[in-house]
């Protein structure tokens, strides 16, 4: 009874530990590209005040 107990353990703390590097992943490849489109829109925001002025 208590080996399979521990066998079932040992998944459940690979899973932890793969969760917590799927968000790391996820969080390196989402804070880039979020900062990416942040700064594509001030650009394009930044454009269009500038067209509009000159207007």
């Amino acid at each position: 009874m208590q080996e399979p107990s521990i066998e079932e353990d040992r998944p459940e703390k690979e899973t932890i530990l793969s969760t917590k590097c799927r968000f790391l992943l996820w969080s390196c490849v989402i804070i880039p590209i979020s900062i990416m489109i942040s700064i594509v829109a001030v650009v394009i925001f930044i454009r269009y005040q500038s067209s509009f002025s000159s207007n």
